[in-house]
């Protein structure tokens, strides 16, 4: 029987779609002389992973890893539908294409051998989009809405999407929703939850989940918390509200609409947001490594739009020049410091 950390090697290139068919072969014969639970017990193990109370074993980040391997769907660059596929494929080909690589996973964990032991059924919880390259990546829901995923952003659609038209966003995304008074359409980000009659507007998650910032371009669109079921704004076209994980950060502020899904276009934008976050939204835009550790610059709110093509050593000269800072390349890493 192969090794742990060979199986690990291989399930690692399953994922990224470079196994050949014997590694593949491996992997499931594993599967089928182990069982489900064992095989994600032992490649991911749970203390590896953060516990969440809302969140039922079966819909564990681990669950989600192991799905992805075992089912990599190819999805498009362009308009494309989300609907659910149960299939008890043991795994499908990935296709890399030129832009971005929507990765669908459905959130089900089920051993293929049928026990005395077994009465429940695990069903299908979530499906998840992601988008891992620099591109946007246009996604077209089973209701006609779209979504635009910016760089590294991830959506999770509900399993049951057509009743309750409900997603989960990690990251940054635009929506074009289609109206429905009867099913508005609800997208949770973190706390945060945006109700939704029909509407367009962008929802940035940033890279540490920490804050969220909404913006409406058109239509209406209330805003609650979690953490504070006694308030909640309704948003008009041309404002933001900013929230963190534990309260509303101030009542909702005029914004430049043309500027907010400017990155649908290939620009990077940074639209009031902390120089902290500034600098990792341009490392990953680019593609580089930055390294700050200067409190006061990193706590500085930041706006601006850069268009597709400008070189990083520009954008980082005209974002650091007027609070007198500058920068210096060591190996592969950028570091800012003062003038």
């Amino acid at each position: 029987m192969a090794s742990i950390e060979r199986l690990k090697t291989i399930s690692g290139k399953i994922f990224d779609g470079s196994a050949t068919r014997e590694e593949e072969e491996l992997f499931w014969k594993y599967f089928d002389e182990t069982g489900a639970d064992h095989l994600r017990e032992e490649l991911f193990p749970l203390s590896a992973f953060s516990s969440s109370k809302s969140v039922r074993p079966q819909e564990s980040e681990a669950d989600q890893m192991l799905q992805v391997i075992r089912e990599r769907i190819r999805s498009e660059h362009n308009d494309q539908p989300v609907t659910r596929k149960i299939s008890w494929i043991k795994y499908a080909s990935a296709a890399v294409m030129a832009g971005a690589i929507a990765i669908v996973s459905m959130v089900l964990l089920q051993d293929r051998k049928t026990t005395s032991s077994l009465h429940v059924t695990q069903k299908l919880q979530w499906d998840t989009i992601q988008n891992p390259g620099k591109n946007p990546l246009k996604v077209r829901l089973a209701d006609g809405s779209q979504v635009w995923l910016n760089t590294g952003a991830c959506l999770l659609v509900s399993a049951d999407f057509e009743a309750d038209r409900m997603v989960k966003l990690r990251g940054e995304a635009f929506f074009k929703v289609e109206g429905n008074a009867v099913k508005p359409f609800e997208v949770a980000a973190g706390n945060i939850r945006t109700l939704v009659l029909g509407t367009e507007f962008n929802i940035d998650g940033f890279d540490s989940g920490q804050r969220v910032q909404i913006s409406l371009l058109s239509g209406k669109i209330k805003i609650s918390h979690l953490m504070d079921s006694s308030l909640s704004y309704t948003l008009k076209p041309g404002q933001m509200l900013e929230a963190s994980q534990s309260a509303f950060l101030g009542a909702p502020s005029s914004i430049h609409s043309d500027a907010v899904d400017a990155w649908r276009h290939g620009a990077l934008v940074l639209n009031n947001m902390p120089m902290r976050d500034a600098l990792k939204k341009i490392g990953a835009f680019y593609a580089i490594n930055i390294s700050c550790e200067d409190e006061v610059l990193l706590s500085e709110k930041v706006t601006a739009v850069y268009e597709r093509g400008q070189n990083w050593k520009d954008v980082l000269h005209n974002l650091l020049f007027i609070y007198h800072y500058t920068f210096v390349t060591e190996k592969d890493t950028i570091y800012i410091k003062h003038n």
